[in-house]
């Protein structure tokens, strides 16, 4: 029995590890190339711009490499990660993207699973606020709420569904937080009443 036990955890454990990567594998060849084109057309008519969005876009490829070797991070490092990746979509969306970001100094070294909000952020903005000809805003906050970690990403766009395209990232994310968090580990989508979409990541406070 304890023999059975053990394998199972070492399955669990792989298949979490092969989820992180498959995420990856789906997040990073768009991002990679949209940014390599938005980058060599500004070369020559913005080329400040196109060093900014390459700075930053190899500060985030920097990152997200290192996170493929962890099998967690602090919230501190995953909100720097996310931050790089806004300002790579800053530049090209220009003032069609508005970013808040919220990360209390006390939850700044909480331990995560790497890349968890990484989804749920690029859902908001390919399927929220893209389509949308004004744009709009993504807002990324963390909190303590009754001995839990809330982690939440909502946008002001036309909403994000649960199917399709979207709904592979977002099963990966709900995979991942069964295989940590077990039955405790949630992923709440709701729509919000001033538009947009909130996206809710909870589970208990990790020991400190």
């Amino acid at each position: 029995l304890d023999a059975e036990r053990l394998r199972a955890e070492r399955v669990e454990r792989q298949a979490a590890l092969a989820n992180l990567r498959a995420l990856q594998a789906q997040i990073e060849p768009h991002f990679l190339f949209n940014t390599l084109a938005n980058a060599t057309s500004l070369v020559d008519s913005d080329p400040a711009r196109a060093r900014h969005m390459l700075e930053a876009f190899i500060r985030f490829l920097r990152g997200s490499l290192a996170a493929t070797r962890r099998s967690t991070t602090t919230l501190a490092d995953e909100f720097a990660l996310l931050q790089d990746y806004l300002e790579v979509l800053k530049v090209r969306m220009r003032d069609r993207l508005a970013t808040s970001v919220d990360l209390p100094a006390e939850l700044a070294g909480t331990s995560v699973p790497p890349m968890l909000l990484q989804p749920l952020v690029e859902n908001a903005i390919r399927h929220g606020l893209e389509p949308k000809v004004e744009g709009g805003t993504v807002s990324i906050v963390a909190r303590r709420e009754d001995g839990r970690l809330v982690l939440e990403v909502a946008d002001t766009g036309a909403g994000i569904s649960d199917s399709g395209s979207d709904g592979v990232g977002l099963d990966n994310v709900r995979e991942r937080l069964r295989l940590a968090h077990g039955d405790a580990g949630r992923l709440v989508l709701r729509g919000s009443p001033a538009g947009g979409t909130v996206a809710t990541i909870s589970f208990p406070m990790p020991a400190a």
